[in-house]
């Protein structure tokens, strides 16, 4: 299961264009990495205080068996830098974005 965390300015993005670029990447994540939509979580939060970071920084945490070696995270990556790229084209955005992907090792629990 990816888990989306955006980070971003405040005073770039509406609380509704940042509900919006959600959605938006919880369907481009779940392309990607050939998942249900259900199966990506994505969350954002503004940030309160600042220094040198981009308006919009966007991390990808997956498991090993979303990202089983490193062609696949360059894959991943590469993808979604172009869906990005489109994205930002199709919604007028001229601002920088930053795109990590991070293989995490973890084990998830739900529903506790």
């Amino acid at each position: 299961m990816p888990v989306v965390q955006i980070d971003y300015e405040g005073k770039e993005f509406s609380d509704s264009a940042m509900q919006e670029l959600c959605t938006a990447l919880r369907v481009m994540v779940s392309e990607v990495v050939n998942l249900e939509p259900s199966e990506t979580v994505v969350y954002a939060r503004k940030y309160q205080i600042t220094a040198g970071t981009s308006p919009i920084e966007i991390y990808v945490n997956a498991g090993a068996g979303v990202i089983t070696d490193d062609a696949t995270k360059l894959r991943i990556t590469d993808t979604l830098i172009e869906k990005l790229k489109a994205y930002k084209a199709e919604h007028d955005l001229t601002m920088p974005f930053s795109l990590s992907i991070i293989k995490m090792d973890w084990k998830c629990s739900f529903d506790i």
